[in-house]
């Protein structure tokens, strides 16, 4: 046997023993689906950030700014968790999330509920997880949501009243 051959016979493939074998799979995408929301709420701030002005609306900016920043860290920590469990996260362009919309109040509504339902996904997963028996992935998308329904309650403060 060549040296070769020999080093490739020796290579063992290391897995998270905290899930089970069978959910490893699911679960892994699930996390990486997270980290692709995180980028489209990202460019959602972004996108609002930008229409608020930093002058005339300062506080919308300041969170969509906040969003976006934390946006990052999310992805960052939901795309290294993903790639630990045995996914592949992909980053994708996509078309910008709120294309067509007009108003900072309709912007700053609509990025207030996807705030939200990210944050129902994320629980939702988190569940998921918790169920699977592991513990470290629960506990990153509950922080996640924690940050993401501050920032949800904080837009909902600023966003006018539906009538």
């Amino acid at each position: 046997m060549s040296k070769r051959n020999k080093l490739t016979s020796q290579r063992t493939t290391t897995r998270n023993a905290a899930v089970p074998e069978p959910d490893e799979t699911d679960l892994a995408h699930e996390v990486a689906k997270c980290a692709e929301e995180a980028e489209d709420l990202r460019a959602a701030a972004h996108q609002v950030r930008d229409k608020a002005g930093a002058r005339r609306h300062s506080a919308v900016h300041r969170v969509c700014e906040q969003v976006a920043t934390q946006g990052a860290t999310w992805q960052d920590g939901l795309t290294e968790r993903a790639t630990q469990l045995g996914a592949v996260p992909v980053a994708r362009p996509r078309a910008a999330p709120l294309d067509g919309m007009r108003g900072l109040p309709t912007l700053t509504g609509e990025m207030a509920r996807k705030l939200g339902e990210y944050t129902e996904r994320l629980r939702v997963r988190r569940d998921r997880a918790a169920a699977a028996g592991d513990g470290r992935t629960a506990d990153l998308l509950e922080d996640i949501a924690r940050d993401v329904d501050d920032e949800q309650w904080f837009l909902e403060a600023m966003a006018p009243a539906r009538r």
